[in-house]
């Protein structure tokens, strides 16, 4: 069984299907420049509480969404905004879309911006077809999100910060809306459903060096169509309220790396993105939590073993060894390695976590205190 590790940088295990980055990315590496892979896997989301204070955005609206869609009267608004990015460095390009905050902000995937981190060119379109700059505040690998600063001076009311919901009032069936620029279509709007809430999975990123942590989300699974060039786009709810960052799609084992949308669309939950985005935007970088243990899946499906604990890592000082099987974390069943990383992921390194575990054929408890690492 493939074993995965809880300060990721290596890969978990995968299911039927691959998980495509919904951006467009060309890495320069001497071969023809494609579409990002990465694959489905099985893990809860990036991110902290979501009462974390976001300074950069506009007001949340905590209303109830309607229950029936009308895109037409979301549309406009909706467009303005939103902004398509295009990245380009020495490693290669990108291109994506962007979702506006207040203060001259944009939120986006990191995957989307990654080549331009260091010392390239960011270009965003706005709704009515004008360029400007943009310059990266900060970026996370392991959350997969980037907040720039853009100089919108001179644009008028042809950008609006987006109006912010809370995904944690979404639920399944509620009708949704994708906005973004696939495929370099500007001004696309599309209309969907909630498919699946709590869908885990790890995505990894193309440009990312061997010691970079991978991504793991918590994601919104939509029918909505989603294709490369809408990742970091806005996902909204029927009261026009962002709930989700699209960031990836599921194709079959096999498919083209330029498949487009089959139905299966995934957004990061907008509740678990506000604190990484708030730190970006303040600090220019984000800690992720780390377990200091590498797991696997157990043949019964109960649990996940430890097959090697970090020797001074915070599991090793809670007293878990190798061979342990933990079956929960923080309160929440783990299924798989993946689902482990996942679950730490939802907390703040510092938090302290009760881990339930079966060694030698008998139950036990430890008290787990994640540490933290910059990515």
């Amino acid at each position: 069984m493939p074993s995965t590790s809880s300060d990721p940088g290596s890969p978990g295990g995968s299911r039927a299907g691959t998980l495509v980055l919904a951006a467009v990315i060309a890495v320069v590496v001497g071969v023809p420049a494609g579409y990002a892979g990465a694959r489905f896997g099985t893990a809860p989301g990036a991110g902290a509480s979501p009462s974390a204070r976001v300074s950069t955005a506009a007001s949340r609206d905590g209303t109830p969404a309607p229950v029936t869609l009308d895109a037409a009267a979301l549309a406009p608004e909706a467009l303005r905004s939103t902004v398509s990015i295009r990245a380009t460095g020495a490693s290669g390009e990108g291109s994506g879309s962007g979702i506006v905050l207040a203060g001259g902000r944009v939120v986006t995937n990191n995957h989307v911006i990654a080549a331009a981190v260091r010392g390239g060119r960011i270009e965003v379109t706005v709704a009515d077809g004008r360029r400007t700059t943009a310059t990266v505040l900060g970026a996370s690998r392991a959350y997969d999100l980037a907040v720039l600063s853009v100089d919108f001076s001179g644009l008028g009311d042809a950008v609006v910060p987006a109006q912010l919901g809370s995904s944690a009032g979404l639920a399944v069936g509620r009708p949704v809306i994708a906005v973004g620029a696939p495929y370099g279509l500007q001004e696309t709007v599309t209309a969907g459903i909630v498919s699946a809430l709590g869908r885990p999975m790890q995505v990894a990123d193309p440009t990312a060096g061997s010691g970079d942590p991978t991504a793991y989300i918590n994601a919104i699974q939509t029918d909505a169509p989603i294709n490369p060039g809408n990742s970091g786009g806005p996902l909204y709810d029927a009261g026009g309220r962002v709930v989700g960052i699209n960031s990836a799609i599921l194709t079959a084992d096999g498919a083209p790396a330029r498949s487009g949308s089959v139905g299966l669309g995934f957004a990061i939950p907008l509740d678990e993105a506000l604190p990484i985005i708030t730190a970006l935007a303040a600090d220019g970088m984000v800690s992720y939590p780390v377990l200091g243990a590498s797991a696997e899946a157990t043949a019964d499906g109960v649990g996940v073993r430890l097959s090697s604990v970090d020797a001074g890592g915070p599991a090793a000082a809670a007293g878990l060894r190798a061979g342990d099987v933990v079956t929960t974390l923080g309160g929440v069943t783990v299924a798989d390695g993946t689902a482990l990383i996942v679950q730490v992921r939802r907390h703040r390194p510092g938090e302290t976590l009760v881990a339930d575990y079966r060694r030698d054929g008998s139950a036990g408890q430890a008290l787990v205190t994640l540490s933290g690492r910059v990515g």
